[in-house]
């Protein structure tokens, strides 16, 4: 059985980047709020318990490999701590040292310019394992791209880009879980 790789970002996804809860999308006792620390300072992290709970469970049961695919990179890990979330890899991206020089030449290509990208392509050419791939800017950085069917090409890819207020929705964590159950029980297949 194949695996699905889940490539997960942070800020407007685990962390809703907003300074209040929104009390529509989850319920008002389930936004948790705290600090964590990057290389660039302290950040202030607000983050919804099912969607943390949700995460965890995908890890623990073994439905994905849950990699970070975040500027964070390594700090990743200060969210972790914060959240109760296990410790997962960060996602291969030498793009990311390398981002202004990146996109120069992808736009003289005429192909995406987005760093991230490429992580994402990998896992679905390369490693052929089915893709969740959840990223607030996906809508905006890949909007000239088919990229859902670039990377379907290759292997079953699902990519949800929520809104950076709220982060992953109970939609959104249902769509996740739909698509896993699929691409995990079969093996990847498509």
């Amino acid at each position: 059985m194949t695996v699905p790789v889940w490539l997960l970002d942070v800020d407007g996804v685990v962390n809703a980047c907003s300074r209040k809860p929104d009390g529509s999308v989850w319920p008002k006792d389930q936004w948790l709020s705290g600090k964590a620390q990057n290389r660039d300072g302290e950040f202030p992290i607000l983050w919804a318990q099912p969607v943390v709970d949700f995460i965890r469970d995908v890890h623990e049961s073994g439905r994905a490999e849950v990699r970070w695919h975040t500027t964070w990179q390594k700090d990743a890990a200060a969210i972790e701590a914060l959240c109760g979330l296990p410790a997962f890899e960060v996602a291969v991206a030498p793009e990311f040292d390398a981002a202004v020089t990146y996109a120069a030449e992808a736009i003289r290509e005429g192909r995406p310019d987005w760093w991230k990208l490429p992580s994402a392509e990998r896992v679905v050419r390369d490693e052929k394992r089915p893709l969740v791939w959840t990223d607030d800017d996906i809508t905006y950085s890949l909007k000239r791209y088919d990229a859902d069917a670039g990377l379907r090409a290759y292997s079953p890819a699902l990519l949800v880009s929520p809104n950076d207020r709220t982060g992953l929705t109970p939609k959104h964590l249902r769509r996740i879980g739909d698509f896993l159950d699929l691409h995990a029980a079969a093996g990847g297949a498509s």
